[in-house]
């Protein structure tokens, strides 16, 4: 990615021992998931770092999307046992929806919010085939939800959110949801790596 005049928190109201915690686990995470035949994708705000190529700021959590052609009740005890077993007193809590199943992992130093997408076509080639809790195959548009981008922060090389996507969101949420000031350090990163006209068509469908 070119280089963009980043806007970022003061380098010493940052949290770097959290920030070194939260890189591990995504560190760590991508190595199990790769070991299992599964696709990764980075969104949240350590989605855009990761594209900026810098920290910018403390994040809350690590926002992570696995796409697997595995069936959910499969990769569900996976994924449990791996957080059991490589954190320490991780408390998981599990829910269901319609399209996921959500873990959402609270541990002294880490969160996570962890979402499963089942794919009905190889995660690494076709992301946009979906295959819903109820079974239903549904196909995703392209102008919906555009593919991932590479990332690279330190020795960290990975899929993120897509930008349109990711500045879509979060305009959609500042809508109708309360407003979080961290938003709008995210939103004028956003809107120098984003077309304006390709988030207006996203938001537009949703």
């Amino acid at each position: 990615m070119s280089k963009v005049a980043v806007k970022c928190a003061p380098k010493e109201s940052i949290n770097w021992s959290k920030t070194s915690t939260d890189l591990k686990f995504i560190k760590s995470f991508q190595v199990f998931t790769k070991s299992q035949g599964w696709r990764i994708v980075v969104s949240g705000g350590y989605g855009l770092d990761i594209l900026l190529g810098q920290i910018t700021r403390t994040h809350n959590d690590v926002d992570i999307i696995i796409y697997g052609q595995d069936h959910r009740e499969v990769i569900l005890p996976k994924i449990t046992n791996f957080l059991s077993s490589s954190i320490q007193r991780a408390t998981l809590e599990i829910t269901k929806n319609d399209f996921m199943v959500v873990i959402d992992l609270h541990s002294p130093g880490l969160g996570a919010n962890i979402y499963y997408v089942q794919t009905s076509e190889n995660p690494f080639t076709n992301l946009n085939k979906i295959i819903k809790q109820n079974g239903e195959a549904i196909t995703n548009t392209e102008k919906r939800f555009p593919g991932p981008v590479e990332g690279l922060l330190g020795d960290i090389h990975i899929d993120v959110q897509n930008p349109h996507t990711h500045l879509a969101d979060i305009l959609f949420k500042q809508r109708t949801l309360t407003h979080k000031p961290t938003h709008d350090q995210d939103i004028a990163n956003l809107r120098q790596i984003t077309d304006t006209a390709r988030v207006d068509e996203i938001l537009s469908l949703s």
